[in-house]
């Protein structure tokens, strides 16, 4: 038996002095494990969030990208109209929107074709949702 500073004016044996010590022990140890899974997790929302801004920068990129190609077909839609044939610029609104709508119909086409495409490959893959679901019932 000794007497130890921190307990002053009681006794503490050998024992119980090494279990406290082995308490201590462990919930160190699961402190230092949760830190560590604290870290992991915040660096697994920093790589994900990463990997986000990374996608939305590319996609607003092709955005873009598409917009100045429409653009560069627009203006080579106009500049093959007007100087490689006899018309004039349109006159009224009936003809500046036949116009317009004759340069934005190939766009718009394009457009439903792709819109058709992807509903296409939604479907199946709602159905093979469905088929996975019913098989595993």
């Amino acid at each position: 038996m000794f007497r130890h500073r921190f307990f002053i004016g009681k006794t503490v044996n050998k024992k119980n002095l090494i279990f406290g010590i082995a308490v201590i022990f462990i919930w160190l140890t699961i402190f230092v494990i949760f830190v560590i899974f604290v870290i992991f997790v915040i660096f697994v929302i920093f790589v994900i969030f990463v990997i986000f801004v990374i996608f939305v920068i590319f996609v607003i990129f092709v955005i873009f990208v598409i917009f100045v190609i429409f653009v560069i077909f627009v203006i080579f839609v106009i500049f093959v109209i007007f100087v490689f044939s006899d018309l004039t610029y349109p006159l009224s609104l009936n003809e500046l929107g036949g116009f317009l709508a004759g340069i934005f119909a190939p766009v718009a086409f394009f457009w439903l074709i792709l819109g058709y495409i992807q509903q296409g490959k939604q479907l199946d893959q709602n159905t093979k949702a469905l088929g996975h679901n019913t098989n595993r019932l």
